[in-house]
């Protein structure tokens, strides 16, 4: 397997993974860089902005950072 391919398999293996955790949990807690940035129900975690800051990006345009 080349690495781009390899990335490719740990992008939909992660994807697969948190949709898993968000069909069964009943709350979810999202750590980035071992510091606690979102708790709760996992619907309100999936729009949170800084879990999607965390893991999407900001460049993504989904996430706006606090003054």
């Amino acid at each position: 397997m080349r690495e781009k391919d390899f990335g490719i398999w740990q992008e939909y293996s992660w994807a697969r993974t948190w949709d898993l955790v968000m069909d069964i949990a009943d709350r979810v807690l999202v750590l980035d860089s071992g510091q606690r940035i979102a708790e709760g129900p996992p619907a309100d975690v999936q729009r949170d902005p800084a879990v999607i800051a965390a893991y999407l990006g900001d460049e993504a345009g989904l996430a706006t950072a606090d003054p």
